[in-house]
């Protein structure tokens, strides 16, 4: 549960006569237990069927959808990502980012930092989220993922913010995002080697409006990584000829995610 969430409840928190309290330690200790309480309990439970013993039970982890990670962005840009948008990865995704349930980041943890770890001394730089999601969050979902792993991040790209992505097309994503993600002019990219990062990919626009960014300033990209694609086929051979993709269904939690399924 994140902070913002538990400081908003706790400023609302009813005492037993059912009048909002403001100040009363013993309210606020009591739902703070109870909160505290709901979180060990949902970690305990399969976030797929709800079943309790883990946070993913087997038979829903072998619905797991994995992407081939030989997909490519506009330009050639190879793009590392270990699953398909769908199912238990996208309800996993939106119980981190819309209910602060950062407990569930540990699914993508070895798969995600193994992609970052095949480019000794790159900079490992994160897209920025938009002000409205880090408001309404308080953290980013790769930072959940990759904490206790002991990468690295350089947060060198700065949003000119115009709002978040969602609801938008293609068309719209790709235009509403065009020179509106630079390098912060305190940053120095000259010649280093980049891999992006970001949570799920979804047209590709931001991604290739952070490479303009980083390319712009003297930057080389040399591989974008992310949690999730949303359509795999839209980044292979019959888009811009350069890899192809097969979706693999069947994968447990233990070789794909890297969480017991006990």
């Amino acid at each position: 549960m994140g902070a913002i969430a538990l400081h908003t409840d706790v400023m609302n928190a009813t005492n037993v006569r059912g009048e909002t309290t403001v100040g009363g330690r013993a309210d606020r200790v009591g739902l703070v237990t109870r909160q505290l309480t709901r979180i060990v309990a949902s970690a305990s439970t399969c976030i797929g069927c709800g079943r309790r013993g883990g946070i993913l039970c087997a038979p829903c982890s072998a619905t797991i959808e994995r992407a081939d990670t030989a997909l490519v962005l506009p330009g050639g840009v190879p793009l590392r990502v270990g699953f398909v948008y769908s199912g238990i990865v996208r309800t996993a995704l939106v119980s981190i980012k819309q209910r602060g349930a950062t407990h569930v980041a540990r699914l993508f943890t070895r798969t995600f930092a193994e992609s970052l770890r095949t480019d000794p001394g790159t900079l490992i730089v994160p897209l920025p989220n938009s002000r409205e999601g880090w408001r309404r969050r308080g953290f980013t979902v790769v930072s959940a993922v990759l904490k206790g792993t002991g990468i690295r991040t350089h947060s060198v790209l700065v949003m000119r913010d115009r709002g978040t992505q969602q609801g938008r097309g293609r068309t719209e994503r790709s235009q509403h995002r065009a020179g509106h993600i630079v390098v912060n002019s305190r940053a120095n990219v000259r010649g280093r080697r980049v891999i992006l990062i970001d949570d799920v990919v979804t047209t590709g626009a931001t991604m290739s409006a952070a490479i303009v960014a980083i390319r712009a300033a003297g930057g080389v990209v040399v591989a974008c990584a992310a949690l999730a694609v949303v359509r795999p086929q839209r980044f292979t051979a019959n888009t811009y000829g350069v890899s192809t993709t097969n979706h693999r269904r069947g994968h447990s939690v233990n070789t794909t995610v890297g969480v017991s399924t006990a």
